[in-house]
């Protein structure tokens, strides 16, 4: 949670403590990863990631969050042989839409997100909003992120540090759904 509401320095704290007390957790090694990326720490991240997937090789979300953190690092070549790699369809098309776009691919980036919202619409509302996010569309991206408030969209507790959402910061309608989601300022 600390992550999440933006205490990037306490929550790495945590989560390293955590990592001493149960080194085995794929989900702690996660999170930290997660928080870490939030925190541009990127050599720490990719070292998070590489202990969650040691732990838990097959782990969509630790595949996932290594992929935006690989797309955030220039790597996107990288990040399109990761997405192909995870299991969950969402976040497989998610990343392979953004990681498309950011090669230069508009079709296959367009194909992919177009898959994604045929399989994704009811309960991967969030996911798309990220891929419209990242390819600078803040129209259909919001629209998308009312659709997951509306669906209560689990993704949404992310929202304040999820880096594909960077582009939408200084947009006021992102200031005023994190206040509709009661996000401390």
């Amino acid at each position: 949670m600390l992550g999440d509401v933006g205490r990037d320095k306490d929550a790495v704290a945590m989560l390293r403590k955590a990592s001493e007390l149960d080194p085995l957790s794929g989900s702690v090694w996660q999170h930290l990863g997660l928080v870490l990326t939030s925190a541009r720490d990127y050599p720490a991240a990719y070292e998070a990631f590489r202990h969650a997937l040691a732990t838990q090789p097959a782990d969509a979300y630790s595949q996932y969050n290594l992929a935006v953190l690989q797309l955030l690092d220039g790597k996107a070549q990288d990040a399109l042989a990761t997405g192909q790699g995870i299991s969950f369809k969402i976040f497989r098309l998610t990343v392979m839409a953004m990681a498309q776009h950011t090669l230069g691919h508009a079709k296959d980036s367009q194909q992919a997100l177009e898959k994604l919202i045929s399989v994704g619409a009811a309960d991967g509302a969030y996911q798309i909003a990220e891929v419209y996010a990242w390819r600078g569309e803040k129209d259909k991206a919001f629209e998308w992120l009312e659709r997951a408030y509306r669906q209560e969209d689990g993704g949404l507790t992310h929202l304040k540090i999820d880096p594909p959402f960077a582009s939408l910061h200084s947009d006021a309608r992102f200031s005023a759904l994190l206040q509709k989601l009661n996000f401390p300022p």
